[in-house]
């Protein structure tokens, strides 16, 4: 990185000395994230391998070169699935800059990429606020999920393959929709309950807009409600499925109406638009979101990342950006030494985790180390 980097301010002695990261798939090195596929995605990746071994499609063009470098005749759906991982950018906005004409990517690729999640456990340093975060004192242990919005938008006119999925006459289908977010979700959660039931505790959930910014286009200002609702109609039909999570709270910012509902007998759901007074940041200690005085001591808190398609998880804060929801929440978590094996340190003035020295910001120790994603045997397949 250049001069323009920003500046991340103060570091430990433990990050100053550590030189060198994992810079792919090291034997014998944990990885500590992996990666959620949907078993109905599974499917779609091994309909884009049969066509690409027979001739019927041509893969995009960031699939190409690393195909070129392999046997293509002798490609698995899962080796597949790990090289469209690797095709990932560390920071790159999909609503903006990809095209999805094959010169980038193809829309079968996209779709694919759009399905997969990234389950990163983590330490949480603030509240998650996205300008005035409360540090927390002393830091706890949490869970992010990241998984990406349904991309209604494209910067350069082409229809992307959520829009043709969700909207296929023009006007959004309420029930296409929700079947792309029943297809994204259930795995997600169906993830934090084995998760959250493998350390014998129970689930607080924290949820974002998850597309209902940027990547919403035209349909930006009336997706809160719709995601809202779709969530709600999700954790009636599969709550019975995930009993270790005890408490979904949807923050839609400044959409929707402050709701709470019952699911079952262990279920709570509840919708706190936080620009509207209500709530708290999604990153809170899990007291601060005992409403009713249950009780949540003992529980573990996960929250969903509105994530993009294309990117690395934590995309906005790899050039030191706390923006939107990936960048924040990247920001106030160590979810950086996650992804690179570079230790950081939390700087409370700056209100982020920041790399060691000389590094002014994250991207740059993934140039200076070679660092790549984890993906080979790291992938997992959920129903």
């Amino acid at each position: 990185m250049g001069d323009h980097s920003p500046s991340c301010g103060h570091h430990s002695r433990a990050a100053q000395q550590r030189t060198s990261a994992p810079t792919g798939d090291e034997p014998g090195i944990p990885s500590r994230y992996h990666w959620i596929v949907p078993a109905e995605t599974r499917q779609k990746a091994e309909e884009l391998r049969d066509a690409i071994l027979g001739d019927r499609v041509r893969p995009g063009a960031r699939l190409a070169a690393l195909l070129a470098d392999g046997q293509p005749s002798g490609l698995s759906v899962e080796s597949l699935l790990e090289l469209l991982l690797r095709t990932k950018q560390p920071q790159i906005f999909a609503e903006s800059a990809v095209r999805g004409d094959g010169s980038d990517w193809t829309a079968a690729e996209l779709s694919i990429l759009g399905d997969i999640g990234c389950s990163m456990p983590v330490t949480i340093y603030d509240d998650g606020h996205h300008t005035a975060p409360q540090v927390h004192q002393p830091p706890f242990p949490g869970h992010l999920m990241f998984i990406p919005g349904a991309l209604l938008t494209n910067g350069f006119g082409i229809e992307p393959p959520d829009l043709a999925e969700v909207a296929p006459h023009g006007s959004l289908d309420p029930e296409a929709y929700y079947g792309l977010y029943r297809r994204r979700l259930v795995p997600i959660l169906t993830e934090i309950d084995r998760a959250a039931a493998a350390r014998h505790v129970r689930a607080v959930v924290t949820v974002p807009g998850i597309g209902c910014g940027l990547f919403a286009g035209r349909f930006r200002g009336t997706l809160g409600v719709l995601f809202g609702q779709t969530l709600l109609r999700l954790l009636r039909e599969y709550g019975q499925r995930w009993p270790a999570i005890r408490l979904v709270h949807f923050d839609p910012y400044d959409e929707g109406d402050n709701e709470a509902h019952r699911i079952g007998a262990h279920l709570t759901f509840r919708i706190r638009p936080l620009a509207r007074g209500v709530g708290c940041p999604q990153l809170s200690r899990v007291q601060a979101f005992d409403e009713d005085g249950a009780g949540l001591d003992g529980c573990f808190l996960f929250s969903l990342v509105a994530w993009d398609h294309v990117s690395w998880p934590g995309n906005d804060f790899y050039l030191g950006s706390r923006a939107t929801d990936d960048g924040v929440k990247a920001a106030a978590t160590d979810s950086m030494w996650a992804i690179t094996g570079v230790e950081g340190r939390y700087d409370t003035q700056r209100f982020q985790y920041c790399p060691p020295e000389p590094h002014r910001c994250w991207l740059s120790v993934i140039d200076a180390l070679g660092v790549r994603l984890r993906v080979q045997g790291n992938v997992c397949v959920v129903p």
